[in-house]
């Protein structure tokens, strides 16, 4: 299960750089930085999303949408840039293709790590918002966590 995690992390993070590369200079978004002694990207931009975890309702805002012909990105918070023995900062990453439909979700909560699998995607005409809903299951476990989202970017 950790190593999907890491695929996530490093596929949100290089759908994220090649989309912000060409169109802003290198300290736009996301940005590099470092939270409780771990590096991370920070993601940035207008994204705002209302989430569902579990019983838990989160707002989240300052995240990045990222689309090209081939992916749709959503992301929050800060990802992970590389292993670290400390828990995870809080944060968001999503990933699908162009036009939704089953989407892979990370999200880290209260210095744990969950992510799904076939998340349910469902996007505006011109992916500038969408739904989401699934269940996550905790990495290090079999715990299992609905999840529904709404966002837009």
């Amino acid at each position: 299960m950790s190593r999907r995690i890491g695929v996530i992390v490093v596929t949100c993070a290089a759908l994220a750089a090649s989309a912000t590369a060409s169109a802003r200079p290198a300290t736009a978004c996301p940005h590099e930085g470092t939270i409780n002694g771990a590096s991370v990207l920070i993601a940035c931009g207008p994204a705002k999303a209302t989430v569902h975890f579990g019983s838990a309702r989160l707002a989240m805002k300052n995240g990045q949408c990222v689309k090209s012909s081939s992916n749709f990105g959503l992301n929050f918070g800060a990802a992970l840039d590389g292993p670290t023995t400390k828990p995870p900062p809080e944060g968001f990453q999503l990933i699908a293709g162009p036009k939704g439909g089953l989407a892979t979700l990370q999200i880290a909560h209260g210095g744990k790590q969950y992510i799904g699998e076939a998340m349910k995607l469902k996007l505006t005409s011109k992916a500038t918002g969408g739904t989401l809903t699934g269940v996550v299951t905790l990495a290090s476990g079999n715990t299992k966590v609905p999840v529904s989202a709404s966002f837009s970017c």
